[in-house]
């Protein structure tokens, strides 16, 4: 049996779009980004994937149960110091469950269109959580010393893009490794 190859122009195409989603999505409101994360990807499964509307809902659903508590956790986290949100294991739960719960609900959607389905709700919070944390640590890292109110409104493009491309590097891969087994319609 002649092994397939993953396309990694299928994958290039995906983690722009999730890298560019998540950056818009995070400067134009929170409370947009899995909407806005689930249209970007949309883009790139439309014509792969039969019926893949119902990926931006399952998008759109997984993070809007998810992003109203964790972003409460996240605030009251920020509100209490750098040092101590940094360091602290509350974000990377806050990442993991926003992850999972998206996972989830992607994994309704994807089930029906690839074989080992289930891969994808581990790979969502690895993939979030990953992306989150390297992204503050080069928020972090650039702008530790920098100390300007006009600063903040780069917080959401900065972490969008890092987050986005560290994401959508992780679960774009998983998607196209899914893709080689697709369920025989």
């Amino acid at each position: 049996m002649r092994r397939r190859k993953i396309d990694w122009t299928f994958w290039i195409l995906w983690v722009a779009a999730t890298t560019i989603g998540l950056a818009i999505a995070l400067i134009v409101r929170q409370w947009l980004v899995g909407l806005i994360i689930g249209v970007a990807q949309w883009l790139v499964i439309w014509n792969r994937f039969p019926k893949s509307g119902w990926w931006i809902l399952a998008t759109a659903l997984g993070f809007g149960l998810a992003w109203s508590p964790a972003w409460r956790l996240a605030i009251t986290i920020l509100s209490s110091g750098w040092g101590a949100w940094r360091y602290s294991i509350e974000w990377p739960v806050v990442l993991g469950v926003t992850g999972t719960l998206v996972g989830l609900f992607q994994w309704l959607v994807l089930r029906q269109w690839v074989y080992r389905a289930g891969w994808w709700i581990l790979a969502s919070p690895i993939a979030g959580v990953t992306g989150g944390v390297l992204a503050m640590i080069v928020f972090d890292v650039v702008f530790r010393n920098v100390d300007s109110p006009t600063l903040a409104w780069f917080l959401p493009a900065i972490t969008g893009l890092t987050s986005g491309l560290v994401y959508g590097a992780i679960s774009g891969y998983v998607l196209a490794r899914l893709s080689l087994n697709p369920v025989a319609r």
